[in-house]
């Protein structure tokens, strides 16, 4: 008897769901990825893992009964309950870090394995049982040939993701994301970040891509993404000198829907992708400098995330169409990324009050540099060994981490920004603190040295430090 049982390998959450705005895994997906870790943190301990049809039913009637309210193991041998949004790694390692929990699963005798895992009528928790039996002695004797063919090893390096250019790594990178037909593909000019910039949150809130081109004429790698994605619409952010009219009406090969927005000027054209895709009451509005790069990216990024627009600032002016715009929106508190260099004490409090003007005020997210502002944005969305995805590009650039914050979103992770050559210390004490899998790093060696992924892939491989005997 083989030392695993055939298991729909496609099925895995090896490395990012199905682009779905990050909505959680399902009931399935989690199931296998629990049977996945499971496998392969055994194997770690030199047993051989088989599912087993007993232990699963026992798993699944636990874990029904549960959400329905019955208290109680039910027979299982081990639960779990976290909340619906939640990377199921983290009920597995929660449940090796548990002494009790830890000799069931690594049990050497009990090698048949069976999880449920069923999410409660009200839709907020996920209710997570596993069993472990006996299921003969072959069941327990590690065939890891068998075991790679039923379960592909979870990565413990980052994977790279890069193209020929801007252009091709951007389309390289909602290829590995995002599937065909999705509803909405953002087009944007690969020239100047802006744009981009602001079509990324809209893009992760309808679950697709944002895809780079030149001005005069659409870049061969984004127009075969395009005829891969198949996508219901295309929305192109900026004005005619940005992406021109031939370009638009290519465009319309590949959708039967092209629609442009754009707006007088870059803070403008933030504003009306804003009104165009976000309704008032939106969680969060974050706002950076429009007048560079760097806290712009991490912005965009951390306001897929929570779901809401990136508005841009001038900074010692708060232009009237970002002020119209933060008023419309009526959410809460804005969120100011940077720190007084970019943007004055004066202009934060105009974001504050145009945002909410009976009371103003406004959050704050900044640190001594670029990557320690990142990192204050991230830090506001990501959870405590939350073992989210995460994506890692140069901030010594824009056009990588542009396309990579609605891809970090749709796969309901985050993105942090390092120079060429190494990770600074801020961003390698993220990274312990998330402990994040599966890990993206976007671009070529010129953007992120071998050097600096390196140190990630040793964060990455880090996480995995509760499977060792």
């Amino acid at each position: 008897m083989a030392a695993v049982a055939v298991a729909a390998a496609a099925a895995l959450m090896t490395s990012f769901p199905a682009a779905a705005g990050a909505e959680p895994a399902t009931a399935e997906a989690c199931v296998a990825r629990l049977k996945q870790l499971t496998a392969w943190a055994r194997a770690e301990q030199g047993l051989g893992t088989v599912e087993s049809a007993e232990a699963q039913a026992v798993a699944e009637a636990s874990s029904r009964l549960r959400a329905d309210g019955v208290d109680g193991h039910h027979d299982a041998s081990v639960i779990a309950v976290l909340l619906v949004d939640r990377s199921c790694d983290v009920a597995f390692e929660n449940l090796i870090r548990s002494p009790p929990h830890r000799a069931w699963i690594f049990h050497s005798e009990n090698c048949g394995m069976g999880w449920g895992a069923v999410v409660d009528p009200g839709g907020t928790s996920r209710f997570i049982s596993g069993d472990f039996v006996k299921a003969g002695p072959e069941a327990c004797i590690l065939d890891e040939g068998a075991l790679r063919a039923a379960y592909p090893p979870p990565p413990r390096e980052a994977a790279r993701v890069a193209g020929s250019d801007r252009y091709d790594t951007a389309a390289r990178l909602s290829r590995r994301v995002f599937d065909p037909g999705v509803e909405a593909v953002f087009i944007a000019t690969g020239e100047d970040y802006p744009d981009a910039l602001a079509a990324g949150p809209a893009a992760a809130k309808l679950g697709g891509p944002v895809l780079l081109t030149t001005g005069g004429k659409l870049a061969a790698a984004t127009a075969a993404e395009l005829a891969r994605l198949k996508p219901g619409r295309v929305v192109v952010v900026g004005g005619t000198s940005a992406v021109s009219a031939a370009v638009e009406a290519e465009l319309r090969r590949y959708a039967a829907s092209v629609r442009r927005v754009a707006g007088a000027d870059r803070y403008d054209t933030a504003a009306r992708v804003s009104a165009a895709f976000f309704s008032p009451g939106v969680d969060a509005v974050y706002v950076a400098t429009g007048e560079d790069y760097p806290d712009a990216l991490a912005a965009g990024a951390a306001a897929a995330k929570r779901g809401g627009p990136v508005l841009l600032t001038r900074k010692g002016s708060l232009p009237p169409a970002t002020a119209a715009e933060l008023s419309r929106l009526q959410g809460g508190a804005p969120v100011v990324v940077g720190g007084d260099g970019v943007i004055t004490f004066l202009t934060r409090w105009h974001i504050g009050r145009a945002a909410r003007p009976a009371q103003g005020g406004s959050a704050w997210a900044v640190g001594a540099d670029r990557y320690a502002t990142a990192v204050a944005a991230t830090s506001q969305v990501a959870l405590d060994s939350g073992h989210e995805p995460m994506f890692i590009a140069t901030g010594d650039d824009y056009p990588d981490a542009l396309a990579a914050g609605p891809a970090a979103a749709a796969a309901g992770g985050h993105l942090l920004l390092v120079p060429r050559a190494s990770v600074p210390a801020v961003v390698s004490a993220e990274l312990r603190r998330i402990r994040p899998r599966p890990v993206v790093v976007v671009g070529g060696t010129s953007a992120v040295s071998d050097a600096a992924k390196a140190t990630i892939d040793r964060h990455l491989a880090d996480t995995f430090d509760r499977w060792a005997r």
